[in-house]
């Protein structure tokens, strides 16, 4: 380690701008791959389960050609769930826009609540933090209980247990509705996207205690990726299937599009795919071009140090040192070499980390995901000192491979060829 150290004050001394340019081009090349690879990992380390497909399913309001019209309701969302093939999770779903939660004179004001029944759960595949979810007999007998999101909480309650409290609603005709809250929920990866699911509680309650029209009925599904056309076709042949019950005539009516499937995760898809193909496959290449430049200045110092010590790698083979000796020697300062250029590139990365990458690089990204910060963890900060030992392998096996096979009478003759 000393005599590396040395080595490198040596060449400092004799070549300070060809030194300098070249830890220049190491702390840039590792900067550019750290920054990389911590935004794309970021990236997709947050992002849901892209094996799945959760789809809000609505009606539209200009339905041409049916005889009747209908909702989406429980009834029908419990056959198509029971009959289907494709789709694996489904829940009923009502939202209802522009309420306000208060809970001791504080607010949460939010566009929506949620109306829904227990399949909810399954669908979104979200975890429960504390306490329960309502279940069927809430729905039944129209229980005034409430689950709200840990961002809910932490707002409204702080450190204060919320299982238990009591929570003021106030519709969007000014009437208050109070509801118990039994559970706390995390939406885990989805957390990081904008879906506004902060409460949710009994769709019975909702419907039997609150007159809006504005509401929205809805049924949301999940499937695989694999199979979305497959369940959106099976939706809409046991949807007409169960109303033409009632109505034989709309069995006619097939080609006309009277669903909308929205994908929930629709933005944060495209956001992806825009960002990798945008800014990861540029970026990428800007970062692997500066790993190679970086390793052509270690390979280029590390030759030319090899053709000054000549006569060194002479008297150390006439004194005995073998062709290994040599080669670990050569490696060995070519790795310091890389290990000191990186080190200046994480401290280059820590630097630029906030204003550069997630101010400029994700910024645009993050407009649709929430809190998605890039951080230079222990682990990645340890994968790229591994990757610069290695490109100091790559860079000094030539010049410590031409070393070892001089003989001790070139080498004092300084005969290097």
């Amino acid at each position: 380690m000393i005599q590396n150290l040395l080595f490198i004050l040596r060449l400092f001394k004799k070549r300070p701008i060809r030194m300098s340019l070249m830890f220049l081009e190491i702390a840039i090349g590792v900067a550019a791959v750290t920054l990389v690879i911590g935004a794309l990992l970021v990236v997709f380390t947050n992002s849901p389960d892209l094996q799945h497909k959760i789809f809000q399913v609505t009606k539209n309001s200009d339905i041409t050609g049916l005889t009747t019209q209908f909702d989406l309701s429980p009834d029908i969302a419990e056959n198509i769930g029971n009959h289907s093939n494709y789709i694996e999770q489904l829940s009923f779903v009502e939202r209802y826009p522009d309420f306000i939660a208060t809970h001791d004179d504080k607010q949460y004001k939010l566009n929506s609540f949620y109306g829904v029944d227990p399949g909810i759960i399954d669908v979104l595949n979200f975890s429960l933090v504390k306490g329960y979810f309502f279940q069927n007999i809430d729905l039944i007998e129209k229980n005034h209980v409430i689950v709200i999101s840990e961002d809910v909480s932490q707002r409204l309650f702080k450190t204060e247990n919320p299982l238990g409290q009591q929570l003021i609603i106030n519709d969007n005709q000014n009437h208050e509705h109070t509801f118990t809250i039994i559970g706390v929920f995390s939406l885990g990866k989805l957390k990081k996207i904008e879906l506004a699911l902060h409460f949710l509680i009994p769709y019975t309650t909702l419907s039997d205690n609150i007159n809006d029209l504005t509401h929205q009925t809805s049924v949301w599904f999940s499937c695989l990726e694999k199979n979305e056309h497959l369940a959106k076709e099976e939706f809409e042949t046991l949807l007409l299937h169960d109303l033409s019950q009632s109505n034989p005539l709309i069995g006619h009516y097939t080609g006309n599009k009277y669903l909308t499937f929205t994908e929930q995760l629709w933005i944060f898809r495209q956001n992806q795919r825009y960002f990798v193909n945008n800014f990861g496959f540029f970026f990428t290449f800007i970062a692997i071009l500066s790993v190679v430049v970086s390793s052509l200045g270690i390979l280029s110092m590390t030759m030319i140090s090899v053709v000054e010590r000549t006569k060194e790698i002479g008297l150390r083979r006439t004194l005995g040192s073998t062709r290994s000796g040599i080669i670990r020697q050569v490696l060995s300062e070519s790795i310091f070499l890389s290990l000191v250029g990186s080190i200046c590139g994480i401290t280059v990365a820590s630097i630029l980390l906030n204003p550069v990458t997630n101010q400029i690089i994700l910024k645009g990204f993050a407009a649709q995901v929430k809190a998605v910060q890039v951080t230079l963890s222990l682990p990645l900060n340890l994968a790229v000192l591994a990757g610069s030992i290695v490109m100091g392998i790559i860079s000094g096996l030539y010049p410590a491979i031409l070393a070892s096979t001089l003989t001790p009478i070139e080498a004092v003759n300084n005969n290097f060829s």
